[in-house]
């Protein structure tokens, strides 16, 4: 009776352990960063950003490109200068710093 009992719990915990484990791309896990495209460095348009992104070994689970500023914002056209747009991933906390190696904000 005894082993049966010790047996029991053995197995309580052991499924209780595996459902409280979770994997790096729960949301929880997650970190969002965002990159502010400039006028010579448009990475949405001139690169597939998910292949950008693996190539320096960030794996998003999201990416989104979205307007930052209104719509009406008077910018300039030199390199230096934002777009308006953003670009906002999802990524492990192990990749934020190679996001943000690469110009990538943590928000």
């Amino acid at each position: 009776m005894k082993t049966f009992f010790v047996t029991g719990l053995a197995i309580v915990l052991i499924l209780l352990s595996l459902s409280s484990c979770k994997n790096d791309l729960d949301e929880g896990m997650l970190v969002e960063l965002y990159y502010q495209e400039k006028g010579c460095i448009d990475m949405s348009e001139k690169t597939d950003v998910r292949q950008y992104l693996k190539e320096r070994g960030i794996y998003p689970a999201e990416i989104k490109r979205k307007r930052i500023m209104p719509e009406d914002t008077i910018l300039c056209l030199a390199c230096f200068c934002p777009t308006g747009w953003g670009i906002f991933i999802k990524v492990p906390h192990q990749q934020v710093y190679q996001a943000i190696e690469i110009g990538f904000i943590r928000l």
